[in-house]
């Protein structure tokens, strides 16, 4: 039971006097309605209204109940109220880490729009290696999902992306393109040199068996920390 839409409702049917009038306000049933105040009669074990084919009415329990349910929503109601004033009026700065590859491609693109929503807010955007920085020195650390965290930050996806596998025209001219995954080992393969990228192998997908992963083992002949260097290098 949804205890608050059911105190919501349960005001509202004192209100109206009727089950069918409050029901027209919710959008719902007039039975959805009676349930609802059933089943909140049934939590608190006590009774909350008088029944007849006629008029509703208060028990004693239900009028003292209902004072308190008036008073609970009310502080409610200004509670979510004051949170969107905020919001509509958000200021100060937010320190943000990011690395290269992200502040450039991710985050750059979105700050002159960011701005026009919330002009009274300032980014501090630090963007260094995708080394672990100290968390508590940023209100919001973007890092990429393999890297590690400790227990006690509070992390959450909030994006995804997926790798291609590429060469530059120049390159194929000179050295053929690859026929096959394991055609790879024989080529000058440029790698991304991260913390959490320490395996020696490229794990490959087919895109038509999403299900099928084949690593193929390589000998990086660059190794750059840098995703936009490692691009330039190719």
């Amino acid at each position: 039971m949804d205890r608050l839409q059911s105190m919501r409702v349960f005001q509202q049917v004192v209100d109206d006097g009727s089950f069918a009038a409050a029901a027209r306000k919710f959008d719902l049933s007039a039975a959805v309605v009676t349930r609802l105040v059933g089943d909140l009669e049934n939590h608190l074990g006590v009774r909350l209204l008088q029944r007849t084919t006629r008029r509703l009415a208060l028990t004693d329990v239900g009028e003292a109940y209902l004072a308190r349910v008036r008073h609970i929503l009310n502080d409610i109601d200004e509670a979510h109220a004051a949170a969107q004033a905020n919001a509509e009026e958000m200021s100060g700065v937010i320190r943000i880490f990011a690395p290269p590859l992200i502040g450039v491609h991710v985050l750059a693109p979105l700050v002159a729009e960011f701005g026009r929503l919330y002009p009274k807010v300032v980014l501090d955007i630090h963007v260094d290696s995708p080394l672990l920085p100290p968390i508590q020195d940023y209100d919001l650390t973007l890092l990429g999902a393999e890297d590690t965290f400790d227990a006690n930050i509070i992390a959450r996806p909030i994006a995804s992306s997926d790798g291609i596998l590429c060469a530059s025209p120049k390159y194929l001219r000179e050295h053929g393109i690859p026929q096959q995954p394991e055609d790879l080992t024989g080529h000058r393969c440029l790698r991304v040199k991260l913390p959490a990228n320490r395996h020696r192998s490229w794990r490959l997908i087919n895109p038509q068996e999403q299900q099928r992963v084949l690593e193929v083992q390589i000998e990086a002949a660059l190794l750059v920390n840098h995703t936009d260097t490692l691009i330039r290098a190719c």
